[in-house]
């Protein structure tokens, strides 16, 4: 009884698990220990699940980083070998017996297809096309199973292929190493044939494959890469379909075929024949795009939008240089394509240079400054193709680029308009934004700047609403933006009525052309704008009637005047005339210039005509008085320097007598003079000769030392006429000493230019010790 109960436990062993870890343990190469740590955790409520819930169909073991891991539901994602169990028979409950016959197993990869063919094409296909096995089956459905696992081998097959970028042509298990009994066998031919059919189905497909497919999605805007990523896949996918079509297993499926004589021989053969032209067309191109591929990189990924300019120039050379010499390449179909993926690339370079989520947010200034480059960027391009096209005339008169410009640049010219339009757009804020600043003058300029106001109000109200708008405003594509830009428009044009109104009331109320010319600047930018330029046209004789009428006061001003010009005070005579009459020319140069800056329309009229006439009579008639002026005082220059400046320093004053000896500075007015009249006209722009302009560099110093010598005269007069008759004889012994007597004499008598006066501080310090003392 002992011996029984000692053996009752190993008899009421689980082999459920024992079973189940054998399996694992071998397809998953770990040990045994892994598997009973599995089975010390949670993992064994799950394998128990399995084993006793009906509900539980499937057991999945796997291995997670070093551990085992178990579940009863599918992985989003299969990294590592699994190894499943699945219930058959719909057995509640799974126990030592049942669970070899109601449990089948296996193992797949991540690859889940390509684990699933070789089962399929190895295990599956040579079991249940056995004859042996199908002993006791109808013909037609041991036919009818042949070709459906035929079919289905051939499909994972082709599947397996399509993931990996590939196109795989399946090989039937058929043998067909005895070619000759291979051809006298239906059963063998009629597999083949249907191979050659896959075969046929996958190789059309790829044969028919439309580079032009990625432009005709909806909302696809692929850029050029796609081009020759395309013609590198179809090369690399038609050399491995010619490689399988010349290799010895489907060599064999052909010379069995042709032995056979099959109807699909000659198709296949004219198939292959079509693969092989379709692989040297694709390589041919793979080879002579090459070269583009780093231009085009740089297309698709730089960040500096501006420096794309430089990649134009050297991408359309090489793309003539293969139109050139490709053969294959070098259709109008291919370059429209790859030149509108091109347009493709820059516009959406373009729309990272100006973000629609951000354009109507940023400054209009700076908004319209990257509009701007955007247009002036993109125009290059169009600007290097055509001048490329004119080449390709020259280069290539046979076969020249004849692409339609609509085709090329239907989308990139409709980003542009879309650009112009934002342009537009801002360009109007940044006008309209200058009311704000707006202060009319005059008896109605504080209801007219308060009715301004009111317009820059509206104009924000509107301008805030189009910003509401939750689309990409740079996107083409875009619905609603025709809509809501024509309804902006609509608004603005309605608000430059009203300003255009407002306009012509504070015009009327200008009382000078210099106050309608500062009226009409205050609105710099917004007389542009049509409405408002069709109110200001109105007022364009008024204006031109106005300018006559200064000219013709100018005129009677300078007549009446110029023998005796107005001058300012202490002006000289000749360059104080000469700023006189510049003053009368400037007075109508300013409202010429800004009449001439105005619409054509202006100096078109007869009235503006006849305005200008009589401005260019009066102008050159005020041009020749004043070179009149400049030449009569150039022809006083010579005579007063060179006579002036031979003359003693000093010379006895006009009230001098011998009792009563009086000094005076002989610095002759004239001199005075020709230095004023030198510096006026220099300041005046005006040239002098050069012996004024040798004597005015020295003026400062002629300044200096003649105050000296009229402080030294002042003191010396000062002395003579207050000394009494009694302290006379006390200092003439030092008034007569040679050194006061010896610069008196020599300032009298001694003649010389001013550059040689003597040393006047000294001279001065001198006399003033001889007096005090």
């Amino acid at each position: 009884m002992a011996e029984a109960g000692a053996k009752q436990p190993s008899q009421d062993k689980d082999a459920r698990y024992d079973w189940i870890q054998e399996r694992v343990c071998s397809s998953l190469k770990v040990r045994e220990d892994a598997f009973q740590k599995l089975l010390q955790g949670e993992a064994k409520t799950t394998i128990s699940s399995f084993m006793e819930d009906s509900d539980v169909k499937r057991l999945l073991v796997y291995m997670d980083s070093k551990d085992l891991m178990v579940t009863v539901k599918p992985l989003p994602k299969y990294k590592r070998k699994t190894v499943y169990f699945l219930k058959t028979n719909g057995a509640a409950k799974l126990d030592n017996d049942n669970i070899k016959r109601a449990v089948v197993h296996g193992e797949f990869t991540e690859a889940v297809l390509e684990t699933l063919l070789p089962v399929a094409q190895q295990v599956f296909l040579p079991l249940l096309t056995n004859g042996s096995n199908q002993e006791g089956w109808p013909d037609v459905v041991a036919k009818e199973v042949s070709e459906n696992l035929h079919r289905f081998v051939a499909n994972v097959g082709a599947t397996v292929g399509e993931l990996k970028g590939q196109t795989l042509l399946p090989v039937p298990v058929a043998d067909t190493s005895q070619q000759d009994q291979a051809a006298r066998d239906k059963a063998k031919i009629h597999i083949l044939e249907n191979s050659v059919t896959t075969w046929t189905k996958q190789i059309k497909a790829v044969l028919k494959a439309d580079p032009d497919a990625a432009l005709k999605g909806v909302g696809a805007y692929p850029g050029p890469l796609t081009e020759l990523d395309f013609w590198s896949e179809r090369a690399n996918n038609l050399n491995s379909i010619h490689d399988q079509l010349t290799g010895e297993r489907i060599q064999k499926v052909v010379k069995v075929l042709e032995l056979a004589q099959s109807a699909y021989h000659p198709a296949f053969e004219r198939l292959i024949q079509d693969v092989e032209a379709a692989r040297h067309e694709a390589n041919e191109n793979v080879k002579f795009l090459k070269p583009l591929r780093k231009y085009l990189e740089k297309l698709n990924t730089m960040d500096d939008f501006v420096a794309l300019t430089d990649q134009f120039k050297p991408l359309l050379h090489t793309l003539l240089l293969i139109w050139k010499n490709s053969k294959t390449y070098n259709s109008s179909a291919r370059f429209a394509t790859l030149l509108r993926e091109i347009c493709n690339d820059l516009i959406m370079q373009a729309c990272k240079f100006v973000p629609g989520a951000e354009l109507l947010h940023m400054e209009p200034d700076e908004a319209c400054d990257k509009l701007r480059m955007t247009l002036k960027v993109l125009g290059s391009f169009k600007s290097h193709y055509f001048a490329y096209k004119a080449a390709s005339a020259a280069e290539c008169p046979d076969n020249p680029w004849r692409f339609q410009n609509s085709l090329i640049f239907g989308r990139l010219d409709t980003f542009l308009e879309r650009c112009a339009d934002i342009m537009e757009l801002q360009s109007t804020c940044v006008q309209f934004g200058k009311l704000e600043r707006v202060e009319v003058g005059g008896t109605k300029g504080k209801n007219l700047t308060s009715a301004i106001k009111q317009v820059h109000a509206d104009f924000l109200t509107a301008q805030e609403k189009f910003r509401q708008i939750t689309y990409d405003v740079m996107d083409v594509g875009a619905p609603g933006f025709e809509a809501d830009f024509h309804t902006f428009r609509e608004v603005v044009r309605e608000l430059e009525h009203r300003l255009g109104a407002l306009i012509m009331q504070a015009f009327d109320d200008c009382t000078t052309l210099s106050s309608t010319f500062k009226l009409l600047e205050s609105f710099e930018g917004l007389l542009e704008r049509d409405a408002i330029a069709a109110e200001v046209a109105k007022k364009h004789k008024d204006m031109v009637d106005s300018f006559a009428a200064d000219v013709a006061e100018v005129h009677e001003l300078f007549m009446s005047n110029k023998a005796w010009p107005v001058l300012s005070k202490n002006a000289p005579p000749h360059s104080g005339a000469v700023q006189w009459v510049r003053g009368l020319m400037e007075r109508l140069q300013e409202p010429m210039g800004k009449l001439q800056s105005m619409d054509a329309s202006v100096q078109e009229m007869p009235a503006f005509k006849a305005a200008q006439h009589s401005y260019e009579a009066v102008m050159a008639e005020m041009q020749q008085y004043e070179k009149a002026l400049v030449q009569d005082w150039c022809s006083q220059v010579d005579t007063t320097s060179e006579s002036k400046l031979h003359q003693p320093l000093l010379q006895f004053h006009e009230d001098s007598t011998a009792d009563l000896p009086l000094l005076a500075v002989n610095f002759d007015p004239a001199l005075v003079r020709l230095l004023r009249e030198t510096k006026y006209f220099l300041l005046l722009k005006i040239e002098v000769p050069g012996s004024a302009s040798d004597i005015f560099q020295h003026a400062d110093k002629y300044r200096q030392q003649i105050a000296s010598l009229d402080l030294m005269v002042t003191l010396y007069n000062k002395l003579q006429r207050t000394i009494l008759p009694v302290e006379r004889p006390l200092v003439s012994a030092k008034l007569d000493a040679a050194g006061v007597r010896g610069v008196i004499d020599h300032g009298i008598t001694v003649a010389g230019t001013v550059s040689v006066i003597p040393d006047a501080k000294h001279n001065q310090e001198h006399v003033s010790s001889t007096t005090c003392s």
